[in-house]
């Protein structure tokens, strides 16, 4: 491999390495955010994180210009029905989690992380 392009792998294997750091950080921080918040309802939480999601995806969606391929995808009725099918999943999902690390059911959150990780494995 030519020593320009050994650099550029090099380079883009620390971008790599470090955004998954920043990744995993933000991941194990979790918790300690959502115990903080152990006043507001889990479902508050929930709503709250979808409703921003939406905004900062949106804006960047209009951003990079790509506003036609979503309004595209969304007129499909078949995607359309994938996407809500998979957004009800991940909103089940992030509930059971928030609620159970509100209510001191981190290891038991991470253990069901840990079985259905590895059990899509084998």
């Amino acid at each position: 491999m030519p020593l320009s392009s050994r650099s550029a792998f090099d380079r883009t294997a620390l971008v790599g390495v470090l955004n998954a750091l920043g990744c995993f950080s933000i991941w194990g921080l979790f918790p300690i955010y959502f115990k903080i918040l152990h006043q507001v309802s889990a479902l508050e939480v929930l709503a709250h994180r979808i409703v921003w999601s939406v905004a900062v995806l949106l804006a960047l969606i209009l951003w990079q210009g790509q506003g036609q391929a979503l309004l595209t995808a969304i007129r499909d009725p078949r995607r359309l029905r994938f996407y809500l099918g998979t957004t009800l999943l991940i909103s089940v999902n992030w509930l059971l989690y928030i609620w159970a690390v509100q209510n001191d059911r981190i290891l038991e959150a991470s253990l069901g992380y840990y079985i259905i990780h590895w059990s899509t494995w084998f």
